[in-house]
């Protein structure tokens, strides 16, 4: 598709339009995007007419309207009415009677030779079911759209262990991970990455517990006492499949896989510590959301329901936007010739130079709730950019000018990375299979064994000391040494700060005498403050507005008026740090 960008003079309504057709704009495409920017300049608002972020979206989400989309590309669509019949013929496109599995192979046959021009038989087209099937094991759950989709419609019961297949709800050991952590590990660690085939090859079905049963949808209890009386009572009312209360055809394994399955789940953990949560990666990260927010204000993607497109923040509302946004916006804002796309674009130059943000400092968070670390985990990313600007550790700058920090050069990541339940141990997720049992997995279903969860001692030695991490990794935006270093220092002071209890007033800090008059730094510092507080309101929510050395701060749910104190102390900690940096 060839991207081309239109818009006013001041950018406010500039349109991204797509021209799949050739590599040049029509005159007709060209009216419109003129048109639409026309629009844009009336209009103060970038985002005026545009429907809002939705704040329960998943990426799951989109995957089930990609399907649709996909499905009514071809002239079809799922008829939940007739779910055993083929699909709903929408248009002349895919004859849904001939929409099915391919003969190559099939039942010993060469081809589609036989069916050539005529239905499918049912055995081989791909009914109504079968793609709801697909979006459940995709959504990982019930579709939860309509009356009956509450449970699974896909599939029976009895093969409810399909599921697990692509989307392991019970341990989290599925396909999608073994296919991802294998493709991972050999872009980035080249050699390795094979896929564990013993986890497949093992693998059979059999009856196990439920492993989280407060929050499946099929037992809906609170605990192990719970499922007990639900028991009973099936009991007494003489409900004869009331042993499987709580339990689940799940895929399980022989406990001679039990360190493998570990193995697994540390894998999991040290990809997210050396590849997805690198510092170097992450600081590339950075800066491409900076981008894409840069041209969200000034940027539309075509889109099928809605006339005047989509910014790139709500791509996800219509599946024409979300599917034309791909690798190549970087290089479309990158050539654009809109002065409203410069921020942007001065963005694209830096990260083409690798000048990545900067990563400063991680604060290991500890895993004991009396620990004074713990304390700085319950800190809001916003209070923690405006209580590092207040710290009194002093810089100066080639002109020997006062250094401060802006909260907009900070960027505060709270890191928790796991083996896959948190602070739990995925493997007790997991249920095994001793070896004199395998013999009993060629019975009936009601018949099956039921493998069990094993216990930690058997293993104890492979245990890692904790499941999961925690750190406060802070980044800083300006490539400015003497910033960055600043920023380290009053990341330290802050923690040291944190751990005595110690908590800077709003509307004032002791600045130390370097060169200036203490009067002077003291001036210096309230404009300071006046600046960073009127830095935060202008990139901060409406709801979360920050006030400083105001006599009032106004909360947009409430509309209420709270009265806060401008009195300042007459003393404050002494500084650790000299303006050199080093420790007093």
């Amino acid at each position: 598709a060839a991207l081309r960008l239109g818009a006013d003079e001041e950018g406010a309504g500039a349109v991204l339009s797509a021209n799949s057709a050739s590599s040049s704009p029509s005159p007709s495409a060209s009216a419109s995007a003129s048109a639409s920017a026309a629009s844009g300049s009336r209009s103060n608002d970038p985002y005026a007419g545009v429907p809002p972020i939705p704040t329960d979206w998943t990426h799951e989400d989109a995957s089930l309207k990609i399907i649709d989309a996909i499905l009514k590309s071809n002239g079809l669509k799922i008829d939940k009415d007739n779910l055993d019949e083929p699909l709903k013929q929408v248009w002349h496109g895919v004859d849904a009677k001939r929409f099915g599995i391919s003969g190559a192979g099939h039942y010993g046959s060469d081809g589609d030779d036989d069916y050539q021009g005529k239905p499918y038989p049912k055995e081989r087209l791909l009914t109504n079911r079968d793609f709801i099937f697909i979006k459940e094991c995709i959504n990982g759950g019930p579709l939860n759209d309509g009356p009956g989709y509450e449970s699974y419609v896909g599939r029976p019961a009895e093969k409810e262990f399909l599921y697990d297949i692509v989307s392991n709800r019970h341990s989290g050991l599925d396909v999608d991970k073994i296919d991802y952590f294998a493709r991972d590990q050999r872009q980035c660690h080249k050699g390795s990455g094979e896929i564990e085939l013993l986890l497949i090859e093992e693998a059979f079905v059999c009856w196990g517990e439920c492993s989280r049963p407060s929050k499946c949808f099929q037992c809906r209890c609170e605990g192990e006492e719970d499922l007990q009386l639900q028991r009973i009572m099936r009991n007494a009312a003489g409900d004869k499949d009331a042993r499987r209360d709580g339990m689940h055809l799940m895929i399980c394994y022989p406990e001679k896989t039990l360190l493998k399955a570990l193995d697994f789940f540390k894998t999991r953990f040290r990809l997210h510590s050396e590849i997805y949560t690198h510092r170097q990666a992450k600081g590339a990260e950075y800066i491409i959301c900076d981008i894409l927010k840069e041209a969200d204000p000034h940027y539309r993607l075509r889109a099928e329901n809605y006339p005047g497109g989509l910014p790139i923040s709500r791509a996800m509302l219509d599946m024409t936007a979300y599917a034309n946004l791909n690798d190549t916006i970087i290089d479309t804002i990158r050539s654009s010739t809109e002065s409203s796309l410069s921020r942007a674009q001065d963005l694209i130059e830096r990260y083409e130079q690798r000048m990545f943000y900067k990563f400063v400092i991680s604060i290991e968070i500890s895993h004991d709730k009396d620990d004074a670390t713990s304390l700085l985990w319950e800190k809001d990313e916003e209070a923690i950019k405006m209580e590092l600007c207040k710290m009194h550790v002093s810089h100066r700058g080639e002109g020997r000018e006062k250094l401060f920090l802006s909260p907009i050069d900070i960027i505060i990541e709270k890191k928790e990375i796991h083996h896959g339940r948190k602070s739990l141990n995925p493997v007790d997720m997991m249920r095994f299979l001793p070896k004199h049992e395998l013999s009993r997995l060629n019975r009936s279903v009601s018949e099956l064994p039921e493998a069990r969860q094993q216990s930690e001692d058997k293993y104890k030695s492979s245990i890692p000391q904790a499941f999961n991490e925690r750190a406060i990794r802070i980044f800083c935006r300006n490539p400015d040494k003497k910033i960055v270093d600043l920023l380290y220092h009053a990341s330290l002071q802050w923690v040291e700060d944190t751990k005595r209890g110690f908590h800077a007033p709003d509307s004032w800090i002791e600045m130390e005498e370097v060169g200036d008059a203490a009067g002077d730094d003291m001036g210096a510092y309230d404009r300071h403050i006046a600046n960073v507080s009127q830095e935060i309101n202008d990139h901060t929510p409406p709801r979360r507005r920050v006030t400083n050395r105001n006599t009032t701060q106004v909360s947009a749910d409430t509309n209420q008026a709270e009265e806060m104190s401008p009195v300042r102390p007459t003393r404050g900690p002494t500084s650790l740090f000299h303006a050199n940096g080093e420790t007093n």
